[in-house]
């Protein structure tokens, strides 16, 4: 007698190791769709090796000028999603600069120009509002026109932004001396991204300060995050987490010391559970350096 298989079952030979070597079932005979193959804009499967898909992060986000434009051309006719409004202001150098509202990877830069001008101009960009600003774009000597259907576009390695400036220089196509932007584009990881919030709480004669937070990955995905911060002195600290619904969960509050700090998390939760944060007693320097 042989023994049972993996079914239960009553092997039949010293061969039959496993279940049974046949099964009945119906069969359909017929083409495969895109639902069964994709790509995933025909209804398909979402291809998990895809890129993330880019959106214009500065559409109708506030934004400041060095000057007062013209009346009829406002700042804001450079971030409304039409080629035909723009910023319009004079003498050169003019800088405007986009709030995104929250901190995120950006990627690419695009800039179409009032008459497919050829400015000149540089973009930086910053994480907090009293941070240091980050060089990202250098078109000081472009010859490039930016027109609507060709913009002056640059790509980039992913950088941490929340506030972008372009200051236009000069032109190289232009002898006047106005600064005619009718659209900047700021591109960037915006599906699902996780804001990320912190700030050191109100005492008494003393206003909250701004933080300034790395976030790896940005946009967190698969549950699991890093958020490094850096704190001039000792104090009590809060953070706290925003998914695109809403969501919130407190990341850290307690007291840390100055220093660099990093946070670690993981969970099937969005947003993440954070389970560590700053540097363990006695150990290495390395861990809370970044």
């Amino acid at each position: 007698m042989y023994p049972l298989d993996i079914d239960g079952q009553t092997r039949t030979s010293s061969k039959d190791a496993g279940a049974d070597e046949r099964i009945t079932g119906t069969v359909s005979n017929r083409p495969l769709d895109s639902m069964d193959v994709g790509p995933a804009w025909l209804g398909g499967p979402p291809d998990p090796d895809a890129p993330p898909a880019l959106a214009n992060l500065a559409l109708n986000k506030p934004v400041t000028v060095s000057s007062a434009p013209q009346p009829e051309n406002p700042a804001t006719g450079a971030v409304d999603g039409d080629v035909n409004t723009r910023w319009s202001a004079s003498v050169y150098p003019q800088w405007l600069e986009v709030d995104l509202g929250a901190v995120y990877d950006i990627s690419r830069t695009e800039v179409v120009c009032l008459n497919d001008r050829a400015y000149q101009f540089t973009i930086q960009s910053k994480t907090t509002s009293g941070g240091s600003y980050t060089q990202i774009v250098n078109r000081s000597s472009n010859t490039t026109a930016g027109s609507a259907a060709s913009p002056i576009t640059d790509n980039f390695g992913p950088v941490a932004a929340r506030y972008v400036r372009i200051t236009v220089t000069g032109a190289a196509d232009y002898t006047g001396t106005w600064a005619s932007i009718a659209e900047l584009r700021v591109f960037g990881e915006s599906g699902s991204s996780m804001l990320m919030a912190a700030k050191l709480p109100e005492a008494t004669g003393h206003e909250a300060k701004e933080v300034a937070l790395q976030v790896y990955p940005n946009p967190i995905s698969g549950g699991a995050a890093t958020v490094k911060y850096s704190l001039p002195n000792a104090e009590k600290v809060q953070i706290t987490a925003y998914n695109m619904n809403g969501q919130t969960q407190t990341v850290f509050n307690g007291r840390q010391d100055a220093g660099n700090i990093p946070c670690a998390g993981r969970s099937s939760r969005s947003p993440p559970a954070f389970t560590s944060c700053g540097c363990r007693p006695g150990g290495r320097k390395s861990r809370c350096g970044w």
